[in-house]
């Protein structure tokens, strides 16, 4: 039975951010960011290589992902907030699930499973 306030994805947790570093589907949204990432990679096969090439050249190798570690930094922070406000709403409700309960506290806690970056053509 799927808990009020706990991703149906957790232990993992999928965000998705935007360039310029808002939340645009947060934790809670996961099975939607999975749905997008499946209708943009439907019929591909292969890797687009100029796009790669890209991302390669931009980040000087992949080097420095400053640009993209700060949105990952950004998305564990979003977590984090998220979690101690369900913290202090489980107070009154015995239906929430906070993060806290789990051992999460801090970036730290947290691991990079998988790095998605979503450009145009």
């Amino acid at each position: 039975m799927e808990q009020k306030g706990k991703s149906l994805l957790a232990p993992y947790y999928l965000v998705y951010m935007g360039e310029d570093g808002t939340t645009i589907l947060g934790y809670m949204q996961g099975k939607r960011c999975l749905d997008y990432l499946k209708k943009l990679s439907q019929g591909k096969t292969e890797v687009l290589t100029e796009l790669a090439q890209n991302l390669k050249k931009e980040t000087k190798n992949y080097a420095n992902m400053s640009r993209y570690s700060s949105a990952f930094h950004m998305a564990i922070e979003s977590l984090i907030g998220k979690s101690h406000e369900v913290g202090a709403a489980s107070f009154f409700s015995s239906e929430l699930i906070s993060l806290n309960a789990e051992g999460v506290t801090s970036q730290g806690d947290f691991d990079i499973v998988a790095f998605v970056i979503v450009k145009r053509k």
